[in-house]
């Protein structure tokens, strides 16, 4: 969206742009007004501030700009569109695409970008990236991997997403969009895009990896033919029957020191009496040192030695050595395959999976970031898939893997990793946030209300559906209403209130619940209204907000409104408009709601 004070320029690109045009043009003096101007060379004709005569500026310009009007941008060609400089031509080469068919979006998607031409086009390359004709789209990550000199670090991060749509069936865009951003990267001067562009590169580079500790075809065949084995429950009476087979072990043990299967045997005893003993909230460390201890020289004899292992990384996890705990859930993992159906396999899992995260959070942080070290993105990935697989799969899995997937800049992943947890588990709302906040951040407010206007689930589940689909689209209907779509966000909400409705019907509890939200979507109902000068809809809107939530005069939506506020402002316009009847049964709802008539200040007597 274009900035409503500045024309053409994107949102926020006037601030974002700031520090450099202070550094570069204005020698970090903050003085305001002031009007600088900036030959295409690079150099200051004019700084003028705190004028009190604006006409030295029109002499200046004068002096300075160029004699004859600017030409009719719809009498250029497209070339000379392309190589313009100027608002109004860009503008218009915009408006071609718009209005063109796909052949001609693709094509001047291909032509944005020309390392011969002084003027580029990102704006078009974004448009295009946005567009729902796959061959457009992918026509702007061709162009951006071509000319990455052209392009601006957002651009990138906007293409890895779109590219994620078709990463498993073309791996070398991506590859080739991972190359062109390290080029991108190099040719900047800015120390900070440098460290971020090469950041960003090393985690996509890390995508594209296949793991080479888990191989998950494998795996799921395995899994489904394999009869899983009971983990008996672990019970506080079975503690001296395990002291007294842990003081028999040892006795043959001092007969036989070196016998593997007689240490493997230790190590298992010292461990379920070390569950037992956490289940009692007791503390099992020297149970656990003992587990070590034993692995570690059970470890001899081959055929213990996976066994040994895993009880290791579990020993070295309960006592919180993360390094040790990773390192030998690392080497267990690929063997345990072979025994899929036994019930340390899970605990191992996520013993890696858990050190493995902490291991990726430490690496992104530091300075060298993933280099060396890109081989544990795609493991990690293969484990999270793999848990998802197996049973228990609660749904922290699903938020876990989605987090992970977020620090390495694979939000279209992450959204579907969110999207088949929500499958599982329709009524979490910790999904449900994580799914809004992913959505709104990567993809907008049109996403969002496509997503949950279709979210719908079976019996038992659709009221939850219906609820949580209302309280989308809500969200939904505040973004596009902050983006300056009224229609939509009219739309948005209307489909919100049908959802709600469709859940009260088989849970009337959850109109209580919803009173809030109700009462905030009336509310951004009103400001619509206002926005279109329909004064009578904005007043029947506050009052359908107070009905709906009648505790709600002074709560604010998110787009800082209440009802108290708009009243404030709506109040005089309509008694100023002559609808006194308007003004009197919005009045009655505010008083009933608990509103003071705001009272003239009188002066203080002296």
């Amino acid at each position: 969206l274009t900035d409503p004070r500045f024309g053409r320029l994107v949102d926020s690109e006037h601030i974002l742009i700031e520090p450099e045009l202070y550094a570069r043009y204005f020698q970090e003096r903050r003085v305001a007004p002031r009007h600088v101007a900036v030959s295409p060379e690079g150099a200051i004709l004019f700084d003028l501030f705190l004028l009190g005569n604006l006409s030295v500026i029109d002499d200046h310009l004068a002096k300075f700009g160029k004699a004859g009007a600017l030409p009719d941008p719809a009498s250029l060609s497209e070339s000379r569109l392309r190589a313009s400089p100027d608002a109004a031509c860009r503008d218009r080469l915009e408006a071609l695409f718009r209005s063109g068919d796909a052949s001609t979006r693709e094509r001047l998607t291909r032509l944005a970008f020309a390392p011969n031409r002084s003027t580029q086009h990102p704006e078009i390359l974004r448009m295009a990236l946005q567009d729902p004709q796959a061959s457009v789209w992918r026509a702007a990550l061709e162009t951006l991997a071509l000319h990455p000199k052209s392009a601006r670090l957002d651009l990138f991060v906007d293409a890895f997403r779109v590219a994620d749509r078709d990463a498993t069936k073309d791996a070398s865009l991506q590859q080739s969009l991972v190359e062109s951003l390290r080029s991108y990267a190099a040719l900047r001067a800015e120390s900070h895009v440098q460290v971020e562009g090469s950041a960003l590169a090393a985690k996509r580079s890390a995508l594209l990896n296949r793991s080479r500790l888990l191989d998950l075809d494998a795996w799921t065949l395995a899994l489904a033919q394999a009869t899983p084995i009971a983990d008996p429950p672990l019970r506080v009476e079975e503690v001296p029957a395990l002291s007294d087979a842990l003081g028999r072990l040892d006795d043959e043990l001092d007969q036989r020191p070196d016998d593997t299967a007689l240490l493997l045997r230790s190590a298992e005893l010292n461990w379920r009496f070390a569950r037992v003993r956490m289940a009692q909230t007791k503390n099992p460390m020297f149970l656990l040192e003992d587990v070590k201890a034993a692995a570690t020289r059970a470890m001899a004899g081959p055929a213990q030695v996976t066994r040994a292992q895993a009880l290791l990384a579990l020993a070295h996890h309960y006592l919180d050595e993360g390094e040790q705990a990773f390192f030998w859930a690392r080497r267990a993992l690929p063997a345990l395959r072979r025994q899929c159906a036994d019930p340390i396999v899970l605990p191992v899992l996520d013993t890696y999976l858990t050190r493995g995260r902490a291991r990726l959070q430490s690496i992104l942080a530091s300075d060298k970031g993933l280099d060396g070290q890109s081989y544990l993105v795609a493991d990690l990935i293969a484990a999270h898939e793999l848990r998802l697989r197996m049973p228990g799969a609660a749904e922290a899995f699903y938020l876990r893997y989605a987090e992970m997937l977020g620090q390495l800049a694979a939000e279209t992943h992450a959204q579907l990793v969110l999207q088949k947890g929500l499958a599982r588990f329709p009524r979490s709302g910790e999904l449900h946030a994580q799914m809004r906040l992913r959505t709104l951040s990567n993809q907008g407010a049109q996403a969002l209300a496509a997503y949950y206007s279709g979210f719908r689930r079976g019996a038992e589940d659709a009221a939850w559906a219906d609820w949580f689909a209302g309280l989308g689209l809500h969200f939904a209907a505040e973004r596009y209403l902050t983006d300056r779509r009224p229609a939509e966000a009219t739309q948005a909400w209307e489909a919100s209130f049908a959802r709600f409705e469709s859940s009260f019907r088989a849970l009337p509890g959850f109109r209580t619940s919803t009173a809030a939200f109700l009462g905030f979507a009336w509310t951004g109902l009103a400001q619509v209204a206002i926005r279109e000068k329909d004064l009578p809809r904005a007043a029947r809107a506050i009052q359908e907000a107070l009905d709906a939530n009648p505790k709600g005069l002074e709560q604010t939506n998110g787009l800082g409104q209440s009802p108290a506020s708009l009243a404030a402002t709506l109040l005089p316009r309509l008694q100023a408009e002559g609808l006194e009847q308007e003004a009197s049964d919005l009045r009655e709802a505010l008083t009933r709601a608990g509103w003071k008539t705001p009272q003239p200040r009188r002066g203080r007597r002296r």
